[in-house]
Formats: structure tokens, C-alpha cells, sequence
């Protein structure tokens, strides 16, 4: 039996392709609105998970971008995080004064994002938006991380596809599936 037969036989799907891109088509008019007017956006996806929905989503936005990108984790291929986060790429742009959308795959508990948008505001920048595709629902989010743009709300299960992995494996998946223990 193959990964991805096994992997379907352990998991729900929550979201379909269709739903998703349904999903990235409202994502993009919200941001597109808010961003009506300005000039250029750098756009930020946090690698390795924000990388799938941020190329969706730039290829259907009409504002003027710009590419760079963060890579921070807490989570080196496992299914839970430390405390401890490794930078492994910063932008190699000037960010001083920059419009900023940073993107991430998912929403969970926030202690890496809440780093990089701390980190982002001290390089800076002019404003920083953030937006993900999925937000977990549940109760340990972390104080004072800002998310502006979410769409899908998946349950207090761990969730793979469409970016996010499942020990570093399945982010291409055109789905999102919730994995049963």
C-alpha cells in the first residue's frame, strides 16, 4: 500500500481542492481591497508551509508585488514545536519602510509567528499584514500575535495538505486532511 493510500485511510478530509480555491479567491479580494492604492507589497511567505498558498494566492492578486521570505521553525519535522525557534533564512531586502504580507499556511498557537512579525516591526516596516489560509480553532493561541486575513477554520486536530506536512511529507496534496491517531 502506498503513502497516500495510507495516509487517506488514517485521516478525514476537511477541505477539498475546490473549497480551497474558493477559499484564496476571497483571500485575495480582502487583501487586494485592503491594499487598494498602495504602491508595492513585499510579499513574505513563512517557508516551508506558506510557500503552496502564498504562490496561489499571488497569482490571483492584482496588487503589485514584490518576493522575499522568511524560513523560521520550531518544529524540525515533528508533529509539536519547542520553544526554541531556528532562523534559517531572513529577507535579504531592506525592509525599512516596506508594506509587508506575510503568509503562512496555517494559524496554530502563533509562537513562531508572533517572532517574525516582532522581528519585522523592529527591521522597520512601513506596515505588515499577515494572513493564512487555515486558522486552528482552540484556546492557546499566543497573546499579541496578529493575524489580519484568514479563511478556513479546521478543528483541534492536527491538519496536513496544502502546505502543511505531516513529518515533512504530504504539503502538496490539494486537500487539507485531519489525522486520526
Amino acid at each position: 500500500m502506498n503513502d497516500q493510500a495510507t495516509t487517506s485511510t488514517r485521516s478525514s478530509l476537511l477541505y477539498d481542492h475546490a473549497a480551497i480555491d474558493a477559499a484564496l479567491d476571497r483571500l485575495a479580494g480582502r487583501i487586494d481591497a485592503h491594499y487598494d492604492g498602495v504602491s508595492e507589497v513585499l510579499m513574505l511567505p513563512v517557508m516551508v508551509g506558506g510557500m503552496i498558498p502564498a504562490s496561489l494566492l499571488a497569482l490571483r492578486m492584482r496588487t503589485p508585488l514584490t518576493f522575499d521570505y522568511v524560513h523560521a521553525t520550531r518544529y524540525r519535522g515533528k508533529t509539536t514545536g519547542d520553544a526554541r525557534i531556528d532562523w534559517l533564512h531572513w529577507p535579504a531586502r531592506d525592509l525599512q519602510g516596506q508594506h509587508v504580507l506575510l503568509v503562512d499556511d496555517i494559524i496554530d498557537e502563533g509562537a513562531t509567528l508572533r517572532a517574525i512579525q516582532a522581528r519585522l516591526c523592529e527591521a522597520g516596516v512601513k506596515s505588515l499584514r499577515t494572513a493564512a489560509l487555515v486558522d486552528k480553532q482552540h484556546d492557546r493561541r499566543v497573546e499579541g500575535v496578529g493575524i489580519d486575513f484568514v479563511e478556513l477554520k479546521v478543528p483541534d486536530e492536527y491538519v496536513f495538505g496544502f502546505g502543511m506536512d505531516l513529518e515533512e511529507r504530504f504539503r502538496n496534496l490539494v486537500e487539507i486532511r485531519a489525522l486520526h491517531d
